[in-house]
């Protein structure tokens, strides 16, 4: 029986990674803090906050088609004009609007009260009708204790931005439902995805909470910036969530083993880079090309080399379970001889 579970549990493992290699395939590599991908007429367009740079993949090449200091790109959506909006994620904020070679139309600093996008813009969804929604992630704080996150709306063939919802706990991923009667936002640190009923002018109507995160991070303490980050959602309306899946193994390891790892060694080199609390409890390490802060996801290594461990085990079992039946195959197969 133990060969047996070990076989099938290997065979499972090698189907699914089978699957994933046959789903999942890199096209864009290096990309420094990639963000809103979209796929429009065959073309791939995503953005790097990183960098600060859109790009075009075009199948075989990619090409830089923006690029601007102190914008810190981030969310993307695209419009009926066939246009794009881009959220400036730097602390200022800003939204641009521009051409599908990168050429900018339109520029906004602040909605049509003069009220400046603190904090940055973080990301920005397009609904149906020709409007478009907006999230003002709200100033950076090292213990966030302003809930200042705000959510504007432009209305289709609109001019300004108009605040339409406000109090949200640091507001991130924004996105409509397929009928256009919900909206749906995240809050990083609140640690929650919201929903508003959507009025017929584009003002938002109910709130209510959606989703409570707290069971995958339930410490925010350790870092506050670890929380629900961008969102889409499909045609059927299923809702998909960026989340440090590495932070919930690392609760999950403390409840159940007390195996305690720092948060920096369960989070990206790239979270640790941006995070200024994460920065400040990880290492470095001093080179003559200037001081490195290290980063590492612990966690993700130890699942990639169990699985790994697992599959090998599996690997040898079945050899030497086929070993066996060919050595016993002819003792179990009866003798038909002529008499």
């Amino acid at each position: 029986m133990r060969i047996r579970g070990l076989i099938c549990i290997a065979v499972g493992l090698m189907l699914t990674v089978a699957a994933a290699c046959a789903e999942e395939v890199t096209v864009a590599a290096n990309v420094l803090g990639p963000e809103g991908p979209l796929f429009v007429d065959g073309n791939l367009y995503y953005v790097a906050w990183t960098s600060g740079t859109l790009s075009k993949w075009d199948g075989k090449t990619t090409t830089v088609l923006n690029s601007l200091p102190g914008c810190s790109h981030n969310g993307l959506a695209f419009t009926k004009q066939k246009t794009f909006l881009l959220a400036c994620t730097d602390e200022h904020g800003a939204i641009l609007e521009l051409d599908m070679k990168g050429k900018q139309l339109r520029r906004w600093d602040a909605d049509d009260k003069g009220s400046k996008f603190d904090g940055g813009i973080n990301d920005i969804v397009v609904t149906a009708g020709g409007g478009a929604y907006a999230t003002v992630f709200g100033p950076y704080q090292s213990v966030p204790t302003a809930v200042a996150g705000r959510i504007l709306y432009l209305a289709p063939g609109g001019r300004q931005w108009v605040e339409v919802a406000n109090d949200l706990n640091y507001a991130n991923g924004i996105g409509i439902s397929p009928d256009q009667k919900t909206l749906y936002v995240s809050e990083t640190v609140g640690n929650c995805i919201l929903k508003f009923a959507v009025n017929g002018d584009g003002s938002l109507g109910q709130r209510a909470n959606f989703a409570l995160l707290n069971h995958l991070t339930p410490n925010k303490s350790d870092s506050w910036w670890l929380g629900p980050d961008s969102i889409k959602i499909d045609g059927r309306g299923n809702i998909y969530v960026a989340q440090s899946w590495a932070d919930y193994m690392r609760s999950f390891l403390s409840g159940a083993f007390g195996l305690d790892f720092p948060a920096w060694m369960a989070t990206d080199l790239q979270t640790v880079a941006k995070d200024p609390a994460l920065r400040a409890l990880a290492p470095t390490l001093a080179t003559p090309l200037g001081t490195l802060v290290i980063g590492f996801n612990l966690p993700a290594a130890l699942v990639v080399a169990a699985l790994t461990v697992l599959l090998v085990i599996g690997v040898r079992e079945s050899a030497r379970a086929n070993a066996a039946m060919v050595i016993l195959k002819p003792v179990g197969v009866p003798d038909f001889g002529m008499g």
